[in-house]
């Protein structure tokens, strides 16, 4: 219905039929998703800006059709509607304010350990020198890192909800991919165990400052540089309670299916594992595509890079991503999408109003992707035992790392 609303033209007129399945409530028609009734689909209407004209209910005998419809016991709806021209001017004209970093206080648990973690990532910034990390991936060439690391607030208090939500109060953590050490310091700030690995020997002295930072912290470092990135060989198994994945998966090349396998062999079987990823399905990406402009990292950025490319090799859509935890033997899998570049402003206008406004309403429109999911206590991958499908696909409302 959004989508209805949004290709019309203020004072344009839709057209549709609606079967008022509620009335056969024990009927099951597996095509039909929602079992609309009349006041919800007013509602629905009404909060997409679309002002009803006419509603008519038809009768299919009447109109010589049998057999139609059996869940709406024979019956439609006919709607008539227009997008009304005032709600729609109001809706233009009327700025969103982004409140941050005060918005991420509906997460209080979180709010206090992110800020500080934040703060103490952004005191090394000025003394630090970031420009080995664009060897391999030439985006972060004079990157603004500040920004990025302030935004990664709303990252954090997310991740540690999850953990949260599945239970988690202390034990061991492995922070993979690690990089700046800010989730390391969060989630060790919320009382856990943890270590942190990375490839820390090929980034040259851009975290001089910050592994110092971490290991005064009492997180142990570990370097990954020697084996690559994804060989977890010499990591015990079942050895951790949590694993986070933040921001990493979309650097994988070829295949991301070893690193999960070799990060789900570290976890214990029933522990969590909290991934996000840029979401495919992001509404500015759509409009790239849609625009004949490339999604992928831009060939002028990738050609001349001395290999590896460490940019994004690919980005992956909600479904895939718990597709992809099915495939290891995941159970219990939650999803929820979010924005994050947005707030790099105090105040969204016009367009970038109009695009939030979208993601507000589909979740599948936001920018970024977080799931949670547990080991199965069988722990096998689903090779050999299938796994249960997700339970749920929930939504709020942002951020990337490494945007390259």
């Amino acid at each position: 219905l959004a989508e209805c609303a949004r290709v019309l033209k203020p004072g344009g007129q839709a057209f549709m039929v609606i079967p008022p399945d509620y009335l056969r409530p024990e009927f099951s028609n597996q095509a039909h998703l929602w079992k609309a009734d009349e006041a919800s689909v007013r509602e629905a209407l009404t909060r997409t800006g679309l002002r009803i004209v006419r509603d008519e209910t038809l009768h299919m005998a009447d109109l010589g059709i049998s057999g139609a419809h059996p869940s709406s016991d024979g019956k439609t709806i006919l709607w008539q509607v227009e997008k009304d021209p005032a709600a729609f001017s109001a809706e233009r004209e009327t700025a969103i304010q982004l409140r941050f970093p005060e918005c991420l206080q509906e997460f209080p648990e979180q709010y206090e350990a992110a800020l500080n973690a934040t703060n103490a990532i952004l005191d090394i910034v000025p003394k630090s020198d970031f420009s080995p990390l664009a060897r391999h991936s030439p985006g972060l060439a004079n990157f603004e890192w500040s920004g990025y690391l302030r935004l990664s607030a709303i990252r954090m208090v997310r991740v540690g909800a999850a953990l949260r939500a599945n239970g988690l109060h202390k034990g061991k953590v492995l922070d993979f991919g690690s990089y700046f050490g800010n989730f390391s310091l969060f989630v060790r700030e919320l009382g856990f165990e943890v270590d942190a690995a990375d490839q820390y020997g090929s980034y040259g002295k851009a975290f001089k400052h910050t592994l110092p930072l971490m290991q005064s912290a009492g997180i142990r470092v570990i370097d990954l540089s020697a084996g690559g990135k994804s060989d977890l060989s010499r990591f015990p198994e079942n050895s951790y309670d949590a694993v986070l994945c933040l921001g990493v998966i979309e650097h994988i090349a070829h295949t991301p299916k070893p690193l999960l396998l070799a990060l789900n062999r570290v976890l214990r079987p029933g522990g969590t594992l909290v991934l996000d990823t840029p979401n495919l399905s992001y509404v500015y990406t759509r409009e790239k595509l849609a625009s004949g402009r490339p999604i992928a990292a831009p060939i002028q950025v990738q050609f001349d890079v001395e290999p590896p490319f460490e940019g994004h090799h690919r980005e992956y859509t909600s479904e895939e991503m718990v597709w992809m935890l099915e495939q290891i033997g995941h159970e219990d899998i939650h999803v929820e999408m979010f924005n994050f570049s947005a707030y790099t402003v105090s105040e969204l206008s016009g367009k970038d109003a109009e695009r939030f406004r979208r993601m507000e309403r589909d979740p599948q429109l936001r920018e970024l992707i977080l799931t949670r999911s547990k080991k199965s206590e069988a722990a096998k991958p689903r090779e050999e035992a299938k796994s249960p499908r997700a339970q749920s696909l929930s939504a709020t409302a942002t951020v990337t790392r490494k945007r390259s």
